[in-house]
């Protein structure tokens, strides 16, 4: 079986890392927010419900199905469902891989809780400590 997709693949890996693929995908979707000069300001606002409609018909309806499209199309459907989605998105918008792990804020509170339940676990250590010393 062949897999249907919203967007054809890109032709080539020379051509995803020159930068060429995003031209070949701009002719069959709809502007993004970086196609209209907003990307680099942060994301597109959705100011009414005409705008907000708009970007689900043309742009989230569409990834929705094609990505619909290739998950059942695949034989054996996947396990790793999130997995095949993610992959599935990089493959027809030429989109580089992810980062791997948590987020570096993540990663921050979860040092900071961590600190936080050693001050507390050392503090019990020691209350034991003292009242194991006042029973002898």
């Amino acid at each position: 079986l062949k897999r249907a997709t919203a967007q054809p693949p890109c032709r080539s890996p020379q051509s995803r890392a020159a930068g060429d693929c995003r031209a070949e995908h701009r002719r069959s979707r709809a502007p993004m927010a970086e196609d209209q000069g907003q990307g680099a300001q942060g994301p597109r606002l959705l100011a009414t419900q005409a705008d907000r409609d708009a970007f689900l018909r043309g742009e989230v309806r569409p990834l929705l199905e094609g990505l619909a499209v290739q998950y059942y199309a695949a034989s054996p459907p996947p396990e790793d469902i999130v997995g095949f989605l993610i992959e599935a998105i990089q493959r027809t918008s030429c989109l580089p891989p992810p980062p791997e792990g948590g987020l570096e804020e993540d990663d921050a509170e979860e040092a900071q809780e961590l600190k936080e339940k050693i001050l507390e676990l050392k503090a019990q250590i020691t209350l034991l400590e003292q009242k194991r010393k006042t029973r002898r």
